[in-house]
């Protein structure tokens, strides 16, 4: 413990202290710093000699720091240890092993031991589905043999039954198993007669068919025989165009017997045909006729006449499906022959010339809708599909609609809002589709525009007039018209006759 002798000195010689400039700071600090000095010196040398056997102890102690387990094998778990010197605070490395536990004492498991539990457990789990094998298999043979003796009676014999023109009957014998009684049931079964779709038993009629086809074929091998008599046939013929003034057919024969192919020595040979007698055609005859239909067409065009041939076509309005689409009956042929379709409207109009950008004089009758070079197009069915651009729809976003061909009456028609009511145009002219009625509510007429189609050998071509003399066929027609509906407040476009 310290020693507080001087300290005690040093407080009882300041208290003795009577003269008044005693006490002052520097007297007071000099006090306080002697006895700062004695605490500094105050340990007794038997507290000096604790400290140092402490510190002889420490510095022969080692602290374990950290614990973690090491490097694993086959048989041992090591644990790895770092210790702290507390003398001078310096680390160093341990270890040791835990030992395999065995039938006597705990340890680790090694790596044999989990690998044979493991197949322990492996072997376990067969056992047990063995077991509930083989009590399922007790379950279905106690189930089978109560099915048997549960059965009453089983078949012991089967028997051909009474004869049947087409069927076939089986007699079935029973015998009951818990009592043992046998019994018969006559005509029990029966296979009835096969056909084209299933099999079955061959009846009376089938067995008088195959009898006929015997001797049907009895008959057949004597005709073939007489055919093998007959030294040559005829197997073909062709012709041969050789001349011009006849048609020379050339004979083909075979000899049945021996499979050989020859040519008759003889050709039948049919003349051209004259005034007094029929014939063929001759080269000489063809030529003419050609000429002769060339000098026709020539007078014709001379006479300002159209020789076109004509086609037929019609319209058709299809409404299946709950779709109104308009379809051209007779286009394919047309299509296929390289034609090319129009679509014209009963209007008035001044048609733009193609070199000047300027008009003729307005013409009325059927004028060509759109000046782009193909207007409409037309599948090999025959439907119809309009180009967007053909007419100047004012309302539609053209940019939108991913398909540039529709087949709806609505593009048709330049349907738009003017002063307040629905209008469309139709050549010069503006036809009204709205109208005020007498309560001033706004009503749809119903109004139908006439449309029509044609082929032309003329290919469509921008700003051009269509050269109606070179239409192959009539102008096939039709209406696109308005349907009001909701008491004529609303309306929609569509196609009729």
């Amino acid at each position: 413990m310290i020693d507080t002798t001087q300290l005690t000195q040093l407080i009882s010689a300041f208290r003795v202290e009577t003269e008044k400039e005693s006490i002052s700071p520097e007297t007071v600090g000099s006090l306080l710093q002697r006895i700062t000095d004695t605490l500094a010196g105050a340990s007794t040398d038997s507290e000096r000699a604790i400290l140092e056997n402490w510190k002889s102890i420490l510095s022969q102690l080692r602290l374990v720091e950290s614990v973690q387990q090491g490097a694993a094998n086959m048989e041992h778990v090591n644990i790895a240890m770092t210790l702290r010197d507390l003398a001078n605070g310096g680390r160093s490395g341990a270890s040791f092993s835990v030992s395999p536990a065995t039938a006597q004492q705990a340890g680790v498991m090694t790596a044999e031991q989990a690998r044979q539990l493991a197949s322990l457990a492996i072997a376990v789990n067969a056992l047990q589905l063995a077991a509930v094998n083989l009590a399922n298999k007790n379950t279905e043979q106690d189930s089978r043999l109560d099915i048997i003796q549960g059965g009453n009676s089983v078949i012991t014999a089967i028997m051909q039954g009474s004869d049947h023109a087409s069927k076939v009957y089986f007699n079935i014998r029973k015998q009951n198993l818990a009592t043992g009684e046998i019994y018969n049931k006559t005509n029990n079964k029966e296979i009835a007669a096969a056909t084209n779709e299933k099999a079955g038993v061959m009846t009376a009629a089938q067995v008088q068919a195959l009898e006929k086809a015997k001797t049907d074929i009895t008959t057949l091998q004597t005709l073939f025989q007489i055919l093998h008599d007959i030294d040559l046939v005829v197997t073909g013929i062709e012709n041969r165009p050789e001349k011009k003034d006849e048609v020379c057919i050339g004979v083909e024969m075979c000899d049945f017997y021996t499979a050989t192919r020859y040519e008759a020595g003889d050709d039948i040979v049919i003349p051209g045909a004259n005034t007094t007698r029929a014939g063929v055609m001759t080269a000489r005859h063809a030529k003419r006729l050609d000429d002769a239909e060339r000098d026709i067409i020539t007078l014709k065009k001379a006479a300002g006449t159209s020789v076109q041939p004509m086609y037929p076509i019609s319209i058709e309005i299809d409404n299946r499906s709950g779709n109104n689409r308009l379809r051209v009956l007779g286009a394919k042929a047309l299509l296929d022959a390289g034609y090319h379709p129009y679509l014209f409207r009963l209007s008035k109009k001044r048609n733009l010339l193609r070199y000047a950008d300027t008009h003729e004089a307005v013409h009325k009758g059927w004028n060509r809708v759109g000046q782009g070079s193909d207007a409409i197009k037309i599948d090999n069915n025959g439907f119809v599909s309009i180009s967007i651009t053909a007419l100047k729809h004012a309302e539609a976003d053209l940019d939108a609609v991913q398909n540039k061909y529709q087949e709806g009456a609505e593009w048709y028609v330049n349907d738009r809002e003017k002063l307040g009511k629905r209008v469309v145009s139709f050549g010069k002219i503006l036809v009204n589709i709205s109208y005020i009625d007498e309560n001033r509510q706004l009503r749809a007429h119903k109004v139908r525009l006439p449309f029509g189609i044609a082929f032309s050998k003329q290919k469509p071509a921008p700003r051009e007039r269509v050269d109606m003399s070179q239409l192959v066929t009539d102008i096939a027609t039709f209406h696109v018209a308005t349907v009001p509906y909701e008491h004529g407040t609303k309306y929609r476009w569509v196609f009729e006759r």
